[in-house]
């Protein structure tokens, strides 16, 4: 398939606008910090995200970053002309994005530290696949990164099944709509009228209905129907970046949280067994991995085992040997039990609830809890490993011990695959208290008043289902007090709960008194959540 073609398909059809929290190079930093690697600071970083589509993943990173530089590239005339709106509503200047061809771009383009390319390898004819991986070769820094996502197999072959079956279906049918239309109606059927028998194809079809019965109508016919789909096994990616002068690192998310189903003791057997690219691989043929979210350096690093696994390092009170003396920690939870106990030994248990994740800890040690609960006080904020430990003794009012340090170190990589404690490389201007005058980012008032979900300074996706919290974020602008803001969201609540054959303006004074009092009592209480949320600035 041509390269005009796929331009054409996502003119006609663009794809939904979202952020990626995985592909932030923060992410990719702290995750290559892990691996003894030493990354482009992200500061000053140049970025690159090829298959930019709208910008929705790459304007939030410019504006939580602005000493950095950004630049999108996608075929989409339609998409990147919306990116440069959203860039321009923010009032970006460290952003640009342009309609090219990636297996066309040349030198002039410079060299980047970070390339992102989300939902592209696969997706695109396998000699631009290719061109994508001689991309990363030539254009990263020596020290860049890289992040690459592709369908898997062996997962993908019961999808490319169903796959098959609906591009037949629905192959004299050029209308977008009711090709998705046309797939749902097929896998219906199937399911409806395949025989019942508990076979492994009738499980195969059920799966696959309900998988894309959730997805948005852009994503089957972009992810599902579209022309280019070519899904590899790992080893064959490996082998393709190792071509191109590139070698994997890990993944973007944390093995742990995609292979809980594996026992300890046959990760550990399997460990011992192979090395780490052939453990990757097994691992797969294990579990059925259908997705990959790959990061790749170039293949003159010296990548080391994950820092959090390494048990050597449990010791290393002071040396600055141990990775995660480099990053900083952060974590959204809070304790289940209203007055817990942190000194002593009772077990409590602490939950994170952020973006669609949720994950618990349950801890009895005190130097566990003390530790959640002091990260819990400043988020969005973060901490060094060294000052959290300070921190978390003083208040069990005691000096660090080598226990100590391993207790929390153990914490926090018990906690970190599984998405309850965060590290990062960076921290972004985000706040943890409210101003007499609070402002949210311009990225999410943006995005809310133009009726998407909107990002957070963390690049979570920050969904928000009421009128009155969209308008809050959007009345958000720094020059407004609270008095203000209940005045404005009490007149947009009156709007909303006004008769369609009575305007607003002509509610009932009562109606509206009740109203402000309501809008008044929850106020306080909303613009905290934000906070928490990583939403409001300085």
């Amino acid at each position: 398939m041509a390269s005009r073609d796929i331009s054409n398909s996502y003119d006609q059809t663009p794809y939904p606008r979202h952020a990626y929290g995985f592909s932030h190079p923060d992410r990719l930093a702290t995750l290559a910090t892990l691996h003894g690697l030493e990354p482009p600071p992200l500061r000053t970083a140049r970025i690159l995200e090829v298959g930019c589509a709208r910008g929705t993943n790459l304007v939030p990173m410019a504006y939580a970053l602005p000493e950095a530089e950004f630049v999108g590239i996608d075929l989409s005339e339609r998409q990147i002309a919306e990116a440069r709106e959203f860039a321009a509503g923010v009032g970006l200047k460290n952003i640009r994005f342009e309609q090219r061809d990636l297996a066309a771009l040349d030198d002039g383009i410079g060299r980047f530290d970070y390339i992102i390319a989300h939902g592209v390898y696969s997706w695109v004819p396998p000699a631009v696949g290719q061109a994508l991986l001689e991309l990363c070769g030539r254009r990263l820094t020596d020290n860049g990164l890289a992040l690459v996502s592709y369908n898997a197999y062996p997962g993908c072959h019961l999808r490319q099944m169903v796959r098959a079956m609906g591009r037949f279906h629905t192959r004299a049918i050029d209308e977008p709509r009711q090709r998705v239309e046309q797939m749902h109606a097929l896998m219906q059927l199937l399911v409806r009228f395949s025989p019942d028998d508990g076979s492994a194809y009738i499980r195969i079809l059920r799966s696959e209905a309900d998988r894309l019965a959730r997805l948005s109508d852009e994503l089957v016919l972009h992810d599902v129907l579209e022309e280019a789909n070519y899904p590899v096994y790992f080893h064959e990616f490996v082998d393709r970046c190792r071509n191109c002068g590139l070698q994997y690192i890990c993944e973007a998310l944390p093995v742990d949280r995609r292979r809980s189903g594996i026992a300890a003791d046959v990760l550990a057997k399997l460990a011992k067994q192979y090395d780490p690219i052939e453990l990757e691989q097994q691992l797969d043929f294990l579990e059925g991995t259908s997705f990959r979210r790959s990061i790749i350096c170039r293949s003159g690093q010296k990548r080391t085992r994950d820092a959090l696994a390494d048990a050597s390092l449990a010791d290393e009170t002071t040396s600055s040997r141990d990775p995660l003396k480099r990053l900083l920690l952060a974590t959204a939870a809070q304790p289940l039990s209203a007055a817990p106990e942190l000194s002593g030994n009772r077990p409590e248990e602490f939950v994170a609830r952020k973006d669609r994740v949720t994950a618990s800890l349950r801890c009895d040690q005190p130097i566990e809890k003390m530790s959640l609960a002091v990260l819990g006080e400043v988020y969005p904020r973060t901490m060094p490993f060294d000052e959290l430990l300070a921190a978390a003794t003083g208040r069990l009012g005691r000096t660090p011990t080598p226990q100590d340090h391993r207790e929390l170190r153990a914490l926090v990589a018990g906690g970190f695959p599984i998405g309850a404690i965060d590290l990062h490389s960076w921290q972004p201007p985000a706040v943890n208290t409210v101003s007499r005058c609070p402002e949210a980012s311009p990225v999410a008032r943006y995005e809310l008043a133009h009726g998407w979900a909107a990002t957070t300074l963390w690049h979570d996706r920050f969904v928000v289902d009421d009128l009155l919290s969209r308008q809050l974020v959007i009345n958000l602008d720094g020059r407004t007090d609270r008095g203000a803001l209940i005045d404005r969201l009490t007149r947009a609540s009156a709007e909303q709960q006004a008769s369609p054959l009575r305007p607003a303006s002509q509610s009932p004074s009562w109606l509206a008194a009740g109203l402000q009092d309501q809008v008044a009592s929850r106020l306080d209480a909303a613009l905290s959540d934000l906070a928490r949320s990583a939403v409001l600035i300085a």
